[in-house]
């Protein structure tokens, strides 16, 4: 068993503990068969095999490799050592995953095979594990969502939204408007509503699945859906009532509506007769019609239609929801409403003739004029009725509320909307309507009125009197209808210059040029006044829109300039060069034979092209090109100007004929139609100018979808956005366009294009007749490579924004791939490609092996034996391990490993390459053998006291080798060389003071009489003072030196220096009759020969870098204080704590 602490933690097939500290860990099981975890910090777990956890994090993330989806994972409970977990595995095998029911699990991701995930929580709500949620609205519009167990949801006051979601569950709605959302699966839910509520029906839940019930007691209803026994209860059948359900097709219907229609029983239709008559409906939905006389309708129970007729009748609907009809002529009648029902005007009312008064000012019924007085509708108790509904023969309605605010406002008033859409009437003084914001109708009745509609689309009818409409740009698009004596009013933005006329169908339409908004009119106004005060009589608008009409301008057979106006003009400019210029509106421009600068102006306008046409054309994304019968596919030619961004030119092949369009980018919408009605983009010219394509096609419907070819050659291309191309049978050439596109050219030898300026990732079904071509820029070479998918069975081929993903690879082999110009690969090369480029990562046994790497950046271990590791391309990593291996980087830049205990290898290194040199080898304790100056070929990189030992063959082929040694120094090969060229030195002093310096190597120093200084540097050097006061100096690095002193004259003082040495860090021991003193933790030291023979042979004096100084006489007692412990470890460089609290008396006695 082993325990691993790292970030990314692997298991072997082993049963391992893989345990992670405080950090953020990935802990992957490998292909353990048994696996026990550890757990702290946001860690992540792999589990690919038989692996099992117990969870007891719930930040961690779970990865299940071994389980591809949910859907095929077996989800239990287990109770063990008191505890109660959900288990996750697959069917028939043992669980991979338990996770403790009590910690709910918020934060858990668990992701599966195929890449779906879910939360800790979603699986505990799935397998019913956790109850369901009470959750409490506030005062405010709350949104309250539930789990998918039977969940308890209470809204409180506010206008709430519910989502009570899977499971029964139970919905109380409070005060407020609010909406209940219920969709198929819901389970069967209860509802306590107020009664004013909307319910959201999803999709499938029609009317015609719902069956409505009421319990025996008659106050409880429940309404089923046979679609999949959904079901809605409510506590109060009454509720239902004024409840609104709304169908997922956008129909809306009360609860009434709904009850009625499902449990409808076939009422009665009753006729009267022309005399007075009493007619008294059934409890089913009657009709009633009185025909003349006056008479008495009493529609009792049931939703019932009652039709009076002529003469003075009386209507009264009673329970249920009520329509009554009637038309002009058919009064005066007095009808008893309620809040349910329906007034339907029919011929002969209208809102702008249509008159609401009362008998005394605000009070008593409300009546309905028509067209004279005597022909009304008297309404009893309307107003306590907001949702009473009078309906006008164009579809306009009235509320109840609507005909109490008219009566109250019968005077001289400020009426203002809301920011909502309104309804706003005057009364029969002059009234000032503001509409505010929201799309109102503004309805000004008696009276000289002044009508503001305000921002949104408004519509202004000013009834009786002499009425101005005040109209202002940028407030929405408004329509009115005038009457023959209304004035019309424009805002400061309006002016003379500005504003547009248009005679249509209907009236007049008003815009602003520069300005948004419009107002659509029956007719002209009796007065039009300016914001300037000044006033235009006499059909004004008429005589703008006259003076503004579109022009037909034609042009001559010499060099014309022709200037269209603010209307849809008709330029034709025939023979000469012209100069065509649009001005507003949608104009038509043909500019005809001749060189033509034609500038579109405002507006979507429409250029026509001959067959022969040399123009140069300013246009805009609203326009359209048309090119003639000479203009085809296979004669079109794109490409850009010279500077590649303010032009493009399409040409046609074998022709002069071309166009023009300046200013690229400023066109992307534009509409290019071939005769064959073929068309493109803007931007998709642009792309085209980039590619190499002889052919392009583009189907009529340019929206992304499914494009379909047939059993004959087609040609497809996609939209910018994600299509499917499917070729069918022939040989088809196949375009995706922009977007994520999925490509099939079918049977057939089929050629698939990709453009360089085109951006997506597309998905293409190839097979082995087919062909692959990349546009102008576009250098297989520069793409990224790579096998992708379950046993990498797709090939990516990545440029960057445009990536090609080709599935079920060896099934097209043959496949070409082509640069337009000849075939630069097939299917089964590029797949090799990858193959060979893919990393190798291989491992070698204990016996002698041969490990070779492909092009890809290969891992090769040798581990144990005589092996030959060659890393073929790329960067590689090699480490021969233990035995006498050779080993071949190869091409790139690769890193050779050698430690200690390695054996002696022979490496072939290159100048990109780097040896890395493993513990123990230092740079001091480096030794260079087989110098080139004896004829050899070969660099031997071989270590004091070790047999470790590198050959470097080749001499003159690495010499930017970089070898880094464990102390972190670091040389280069040609560096190493040129040491190893300097031979050791000998040099011999004179009888006076000399200096003697040595070099890198073994070097010997003699420095005979007087007081010398002996430096040896680098190298296994021997030093001899001689006579005199002599003085030794060794740093750090300079090898392991041997000082031998034999100086029989007490009077002479020796003194061996230290450098960058402090007093320390330097270990004294006796080897044989010499004393050996080592700088710790490095294999450096110095070996003062005979020392223990006897005082000639000793120096009188130790120093170190620290400034401290050692006696000769004090050295024993290091010695023998030293020899009770162990020298530290190499790489250390203090004493350890105990050694030193040990050796801290004799060290500060001896050193001073």
């Amino acid at each position: 068993m082993s325990t691993i602490n790292r970030t990314y933690v692997l298991g072997t097939y082993r049963n391992d503990t893989l345990t992670a500290d405080s950090g953020d860990y990935i802990l992957d099981g490998g292909t353990s068969r048994s696996m026990d975890w550890g757990y702290t910090g946001r860690d992540t777990y792999i589990i690919s095999g038989g692996n099992s956890i117990v969870l007891a994090d719930t930040d961690d993330s779970l990865v299940l490799n071994n389980i591809p989806n949910l859907a095929s994972a077996a989800l239990g409970f287990v109770d063990q050592d008191g505890a109660s977990y959900l288990t996750i595995g697959l069917p028939g095998q043992a669980p991979n995953v338990l996770l403790p029911l009590n910690l709910q699990w918020p934060g858990l991701t668990v992701t599966f095979g195929d890449g779906s995930s879910t939360t800790g929580r979603d699986l505990l709500i799935a397998t019913q594990a956790l109850p369901g949620l009470t959750l409490e609205g506030t005062d405010g519009n709350d949104t309250l969502i539930g789990s998918r167990q039977s969940d308890l949801l209470q809204g409180g006051l506010g206008d709430d939204v519910f989502e009570g979601g899977w499971g029964n569950d139970t919905i109380s709605t409070g005060g407020g408007a609010d909406t209940l959302r219920f969709n198929a699966g819901d389970g069967a839910d209860f509802i306590q509503s107020n009664g004013h509520d909307v319910i959201e029906l999803g999709q499938g839940l029609e009317l015609s699945s719902v069956d409505v019930k009421k319990d025996p007691s008659g106050t409880r209803l429940s309404m089923g859906f046979s679609a999949d026994n959904s079901q809605l209860s409510f506590d109060n059948s009454s509720s239902i009532n004024q409840t609104v359900f709304r169908f997922s097709n956008g129909r809306e219907l009360s609860g009434a509506d709904v009850y009625n229609s499902v449990n409808a029983t076939t009422g009665a239709t009753l006729t009267g007769d022309d005399a007075p008559n009493t007619l008294l409906g059934t409890q089913w939905s009657d009709l009633i019609l009185g025909e003349a006389g006056d008479d008495v309708l009493l529609g009792g129970v049931g939703n019932d239609t009652l039709v009076g007729g002529s003469g003075a009748d009386l209507l009264v609907g009673g329970e249920g929801r009520d329509v009554y009809r009637f038309t002009a002529n058919d009064g005066p009648d007095t009808v008893k409403v309620d809040d349910q029902d329906i007034i339907e005007l029919g011929e002969g009312f209208s809102l702008a003739t249509l008159q609401i008064r009362t008998q005394a000012d605000s009070y008593g019924p409300a009546r309905l004029y028509g067209s004279s007085l005597g022909d009304y509708i008297e309404l009893q108790s309307y107003d306590l009725y907001d949702n009473l509904t009078v309906r006008l023969p164009d579809g306009f309605t009235l509320t109840g509320q609507q005909i109490r605010d008219i009566v109250q406002n019968a005077n001289n008033r400020l009426i203002e909307g809301t920011a909502q859409g309104d309804y706003v009437a005057g009364g029969r003084g002059r009234d000032t309507l503001r509409g505010l914001a929201g799309d109102d109708t503004l309805y000004g009745g008696a009276g000289n009125d002044v009508l503001i509609g305000g921002l949104g689309n408004d519509h202004y009818l000013g009834g009786l009197g002499e009425d101005t409409i005040v109209f202002n740009a940028n407030e929405g698009d408004d329509s009115a209808t005038l009457g023959g004596s209304d004035i019309l009013s424009f805002g400061p933005d309006v002016t003379r210059d500005n504003i547009r006329v248009a005679t249509t169908g209907q009236g007049l339409r008003i815009s602003v040029h520069g300005h948004s908004g419009s107002l659509n009119l029956n007719q002209d106004a009796w007065v039009v006044q300016w914001a300037d005060g000044s006033q235009d009589f006499n059909d004004p608008l008429t005589r703008i829109a006259a003076a503004q009409k579109p022009l037909q301008l034609n042009g001559t057979t010499g060099p014309d300039l022709l200037v269209g106006n603010v209307g849809a003009d008709t330029i034709v400019g025939d023979w000469g060069d012209d100069t065509l210029d649009g001005g507003e509106g949608n104009d038509l421009l043909d500019a005809g034979a001749g060189r033509n600068v034609i500038t579109t102006g405002e507006g979507a306008d429409t250029v026509i092209f001959g067959d022969y046409f040399e123009d140069l054309v300013h246009a805009d994304s609203q326009d359209t090109l048309v090119l003639g019968a000479g203009a085809t596919i296979g004669r079109l030619r794109i490409f850009s100007e010279q500077d590649g961004t303010s032009s493009l030119v399409m040409r046609m092949a074998s022709t002069m004929s071309g166009i023009r369009l300046a200013n690229v980018g400023s066109w992307d919408g534009l509409v290019v139609r071939l005769h064959d009605q073929t068309q493109f983009t803007g931007a998709q010219l642009v792309s085209m100018a980039k590619g190499t394509f002889p052919q392009y096609q583009q189907l009529p419907s340019f929206k992304p979808g499914q494009l379909l070819g047939t059993a004959q050659n087609d040609t497809l291309i996609g939209s910018l956005q994600d299509d499917t191309l499917l070729g069918g049978g022939g040989n088809d050439l196949l375009l995706g366009s922009s977007g994520n596109d999925l490509i099939d050219g079918g049977a057939g030898a089929d050629t698939v294009c990709v453009n360089y300026l085109e951006d997506g990732w597309d998905t293409v079904h190839a097979d082995n007749d087919d062909t692959i071509v990349f546009g102008e820029g576009m250098l297989l070479e520069t793409a990224t490579l790579s096998l992708t998918g379950t046993d990498s069975s797709n090939l990516l081929i990545d440029f960057g924004n445009i990536k090609l993903t080709l599935d079920q690879v060896g099934s097209w082999d043959d496949l070409k791939f082509s640069d337009n110009v000849e075939v630069i690969a097939t299917g089964g090369q590029l797949v090799e490609r990858v193959r060979e480029f893919m990393p190798l990562s291989l491992q070698g046994t204990d016996v002698a092996e041969t490990l070779k790497g492909r092009s890809g950046a290969d891992t090769l271990l040798g581990a144990g034996g005589n092996d030959t590791l060659n890393g073929g391309l790329a960067n590689d990593l090699l480490t021969g391990g233990l035995g006498n291996d050779e080993i071949t980087g190869g091409e790139g830049a690769d890193t050779v490993y050698f430690n200690a205990g390695d054996g002696q290898d022979l490496v072939h290194a290159d100048s990109l390459d780097t040896l890395v040199l493993g513990a123990g080898l230092t740079r001091s304790s480096l030794q260079l053998s087989q110098l080139p100056t004896t004829g050899g070929s070969e660099l031997s990189l071989g270590f004091a006291g070790r047999a470790e030992r590198i050959t470097l063959d080749q001499l003159g082929s690495w010499d930017g080798l970089t070898v880094q040694f464990a102390d972190g120094t670091r040389t280069t090969g040609a560096a190493l060389i040129e040491e190893a060229r300097v031979q050791p030195l000998k040099l011999t002093g004179t009888s006076g003071k000399d200096t003697l310096t040595g070099q890198s190597k073994a070097d010997t120093l003699s420095g005979l009489g007087g007081n010398d200084t002996l430096i040896g540097n680098q190298g296994n050097d021997t030093l001899m003072g001689g006579t005199g006061a002599d003085t030794y100096r060794f740093k750090r690095g300079d090898g392991q030196d041997t000082l031998i002193e034999n100086d029989l004259n007490t009077l002479s003082k020796d003194v061996l220096a230290f450098g960058d040495v402090a007093a320390n860090q330097l270990w004294f021991t006796r080897s044989g009759q010499s004393l050996v003193v080592s700088v710790i933790g490095t294999q450096d030291q110095i070996t003062v020969q005979d020392w223990f023979k006897g005082s000639a042979y000793r120096v009188e004096a130790f120093s170190s870098s620290d400034g401290k100084s050692l006696s000769s006489s004090k050295v024993n007692n290091l010695v023998s204080a030293m020899a009770k412990f162990s020298a530290p470890a190499e790489g250390t460089t203090i004493l350890p704590t105990a050694t030193a609290k040990a050796l801290q008396p004799v060290l500060a006695s001896s050193w001073v």
